[in-house]
Order: structure tokens, then sequence, then C-alpha cells
């Protein structure tokens, strides 16, 4: 019997010490891993939660503030191109309140001389508009004899003459009869003319003026619009000018009321009136570049994990090297106190 009792004791003796040689080996490897737990829920986590939330705040007012910049941008380059269709139709409102064209004209009416209407007219028209850099060319003809036009321009008279005689010409005639006093623009294929009759004492016209707008120079601020990649305008659902390939007559789902639109995600356009004509100035932008400028901090925020990983690295070595194998050293030690070696010789 008291045998049994001492093998019991030294059974239960033993699985106490195998247990907790068990709880140190368990302690030991969870060391490792709680000094990971702790760096991330204590640090890496905060600083990555706190990064995400500041980079989607600055990603949210980077878009806004993009598209305030398109939509400035665009509401500033259609009043330039305003600017420049007014001054042009002013203009040529010049000639005809102007008394010069009306006595060359009755001077030839008495005298009948060609050769001192051709100069005169000549003379009249290249002090007006030859240096305007906003017309290609300008011409004039009197109602009475359609078939003799006088022009003036600079470098590109002879094309644009070339390209009235041979297309626009009798839509020019027909457009004059009809539009009274009125001020007109008129799309031809590649061309964009500004129309007006010219009126006597009787407000009957005897002479009509034609001027071949430079689109490039009159529309040419619609490309410092942000991220520009192409424009077009339209009059009367006509497409008036555009940078590249474009459809013919206006979208029918456009707003005109004078304010600034986004249409198909990636285009921006404006309504305006000009001389009693809507028109409608439409500009692609680019939204790639939109969308990648707002991506940057997400971009910055991915570096900045690549470069806290390193550092993660090297801490967790330090205190592998410095704490953990310390300690795991010490519990060692401790266990071999515990079972009786003393280091004593």
């Amino acid at each position: 019997m008291h045998e049994a009792l001492m093998h019991g004791l030294i059974a239960f003796l033993r699985g106490r010490i195998i247990g907790k040689r068990g709880t140190m080996k368990r302690k030991r490897r969870s060391l490792k891993w709680s000094m990971l737990n702790t760096i991330i829920t204590s640090w890496l986590l905060p600083i990555i939660v706190i990064t995400l939330i500041i980079s989607v705040f600055v990603e949210a007012r980077l878009s806004e503030q993009m598209n305030r910049t398109v939509s400035t941008t665009m509401e500033k380059a259609a009043e330039i191109c305003n600017l420049r269709l007014n001054d042009c139709i002013t203009q040529s409102k010049e000639i005809s309140y102007n008394s010069q064209l009306r006595e060359i004209y009755q001077r030839w009416k008495e005298t009948g001389n060609r050769a001192d209407l051709y100069a005169d007219i000549s003379v009249l028209l290249e002090e007006k508009y030859k240096f305007n850099q906003d017309y290609l060319m300008t011409g004039l003809y009197f109602t009475e004899d359609p078939d003799t036009v006088y022009f003036t321009g600079n470098q590109s008279l002879r094309s644009s003459r070339n390209y009235f005689d041979k297309v626009s010409k009798k839509h020019i005639l027909e457009e004059a009869e009809s539009i009274d006093t009125r001020t007109v623009l008129v799309a031809d294929g590649m061309h964009v003319y500004l129309v007006r009759n010219i009126m006597d004492r009787s407000f009957q016209p005897y002479a009509v003026l034609f001027m071949d707008l430079n689109r490039d120079r009159i529309f040419e601020s619609l490309r410092a619009v942000w991220q520009y990649e192409s424009f077009a305008v339209y009059s009367n659902d006509t497409l008036l000018a555009a940078a590249k390939e474009a459809e013919e007559t206006m979208p029918s789902d456009l707003i005109q009321d004078g304010q600034v639109h986004v249409r198909n995600w990636n285009e921006v356009y404006i309504s305006s009136d000009i001389a009693d004509h809507p028109i409608v100035y439409i500009v692609k932008f680019d939204r790639n570049a939109v969308a990648e400028e707002s991506r940057t901090p997400l971009v910055l925020f991915a570096m900045l994990l690549l470069f806290l990983i390193p550092l993660i690295i090297r801490m967790f070595r330090f205190f592998q090297k410095r704490v953990q194998e310390p300690v795991e050293e010490l519990a060692a030690a401790s266990q071999e106190i515990q079972n009786g070696k003393y280091g004593v010789v």
C-alpha cells in the first residue's frame, strides 16, 4: 500500500512539472507573436487608418477642386470667345455707319468709273480690315452687281478667296437676301462667315459685307481649358468650328442656361448669346488625367506603407534580439534552477 501511494505521488509531481514546462514553452512561443500583435494594433494599424482617412478626404477635396478648375477655365474661355465675336460684329458695323462707303458708292453711280470704284473700295477695306488677325479675308459686293467682289485680307487671302469663289459664294448670296438688318454667322464647310447687309438711308440693302473668321484665333481660348483635348462650337444647332471631328448637328440634350455643365463624364459646355445668335461651346477634357491627379494621395499612402515595412522588420528584429532572446535565456536559466541545477560544481 505504501508503495502504491509513493508511485501515485511521483506520477502527480511528474505531471505538474511537465505541465509547467509546457506552459513555459507556450509562453516562449507566444512572446514573439505578442510583440508582433502589439506593434500592429498599437502602432501600425492606427497609422494606416489615420493615413487612409486623410488620403480619402484629400482625394475628395482634390477631385472637387479639379472639377471647379475645369468649370472656371471653361467659363473664362467662353467669355474671351464672346468678346472676340462681339468685337468682330462691332467692326462689321463700322463700315455701315461710316459715310465713306456711301460716298464712294454715290460717286460711282454718278461717274460710272469702275477703276476709281475698285481703288476706293480696296483702300477702304484695307484700312479697316486687312491687318485684323480675327479675319482671314473680308469681302464686299454691291447688290446690283454681286459678281464683282472686292477683297482684302492677310496672308490667308488667296486660299480663303479661292474657297469662297468655289464653295461659299452661292451660300453667302442666298443668306444675305434673307437677313435684312441682322448680322449672322454662316458656317460653310471649314469656314465661318460673318455676314451683314449695308443699308441706304431708306433701309434698303445696297451692299453686303462678309468676313471669313479666323476660327483658330477667335476660339483659341477654348484650348486653355484644364486638361483640354478638343472643342466644338455650335450656333443654331449647326457646327461652326471644331478642333477634331465632331457631330454636324448640336446634341439635343444640352441645357442652354448660360451655366457650365458637365456631360458624358469628360465634356464640359456652356451656352451664350451673341447678337441674337445662341452659341454653345463644348470642350472635351482628359478625365483620366484628372483621375490620376486625384489619386495622388492614395499613391503617397501606398508609398508610405512600403517605407513602413522595412521599419517594422527592423523593429521586430530589434525586439527579438534585445527582448525575446534574453527573456528566453532567463526563462531557461530559471527552469534549470527549478531542476536543482545551480551551476555549482
